[in-house]
């Protein structure tokens, strides 16, 4: 028994998959990680799927934005649910047969929008940031009041403008 590393057994780069290769990387593997699962080396990787990989990773971008929005927008999505369906067969010779199975049931289903979501991407696309201005209204023992300003590059706008229901003020 040899001490030592294990010497990783390869194929031949052309029974690579290109599209395991793409999905891989639109999921954000890194080239080792690649190498490994396709059983190949990183600078073969390198060398003859480099435009396959930047388009992976393009698109595993393009995908996790998309659904990013979505989750902040909201959106409508199709559901398929199996409903459990009773029905009793009458017979021509008088008796009653109760069947019992399941059946699929589609319907539209509204994901309410994300406001964490919504507000991230706000300060990621937009540029927005959070400022909380605290003032101390008597000096002596009076309440402290606390104002959240949304600020964005063009123009300050409070919290209540986006909100019905604001976080409480302490």
């Amino acid at each position: 028994m040899s001490k030592g590393k294990i010497k990783p057994t390869f194929v031949d780069p052309a029974t690579i998959d290109p599209e395991q290769v793409s999905i891989l990387a639109g999921m954000n593997c890194s080239l080792a990680e690649i190498a490994a699962v396709v059983k190949t080396s990183e600078s073969t990787l390198k060398r003859r799927f480099d435009l396959v990989i930047e388009q992976g990773r393009l698109n595993g971008k393009a995908s996790l934005k998309r659904r990013m929005w979505q989750c902040a927008m909201g959106r409508k999505e199709k559901k398929t649910v199996l409903v459990k369906v009773k029905r009793e067969i009458r017979h021509a010779d008088g008796r009653i047969e109760k069947i019992e199975t399941q059946e699929p049931v589609e319907f539209d289903a509204i994901i309410e929008p994300n406001a964490g979501m919504l507000q991230w991407l706000s300060k990621q696309m937009l540029g927005y940031s959070d400022k909380v201005e605290t003032q101390n209204l008597n000096q002596q023992t009076g309440p402290i009041k606390h104002e959240w300003v949304i600020t964005n590059p063009d123009s300050t706008t409070k919290l209540e403008d986006f909100y019905d229901d604001p976080p409480s003020q302490k």
